[in-house]
């Protein structure tokens, strides 16, 4: 029988939070930016460089979604020609993208976050930068630091 040994360090963890909405507007922002940057033309030049559409890279957040409106709409016979068509298959992209990142965050939140026995809970939602660091460090430095441990 092994006996369960006393961590010898003084473990602080802190987990940054804002409620649903305002993280939900911050993440499809996020996935703009990262379609409209070229997630798309990435990922032609990467299948065109050897990358397996059907491997597991291929079926990462962003690249799978990619990899099928490239499928749809520039390999296949039947691809969209007309410019409505193409915009809505785009706007498909793009809302299947974000679908796959709200459901990845969620099931982070629900599992990672709501289990952790180690970890408060800081709303941020309200909170600068500075005051969000400024807030993290005072904990850090407290000498008698003691948490309320879980998702208020």
């Amino acid at each position: 029988i092994t006996k369960r040994r006393e961590c010898p360090y003084d473990f602080r963890g802190v987990f940054l939070y804002r409620p649903k909405l305002s993280y939900q507007e911050a993440l499809y922002d996020r996935c703009d930016q990262i379609v409209y940057a070229g997630l798309v033309e990435e990922t032609y030049w990467a299948v065109m460089n050897g990358l397996d559409p059907d491997g597991l890279v291929a079926k990462s957040i962003g690249y799978h979604q990619a990899i099928h409106y490239l499928r749809d709409n520039w390999f296949a016979d039947d691809r969209p020609t007309g410019r409505r068509e193409q915009i809505a298959k785009f706007r498909d992209l793009l809302e299947d993208y974000k679908k796959a990142c709200r459901t990845l965050v969620n099931r982070q939140m629900r599992s990672w976050a709501n289990n952790s026995k180690h970890f408060e809970w800081l709303d941020i939602s309200q909170m600068s930068d500075d005051a969000t660091v400024r807030a993290i460090l005072q904990r850090y430095e407290s000498p008698t630091y003691n948490p309320v441990i879980g998702k208020p």
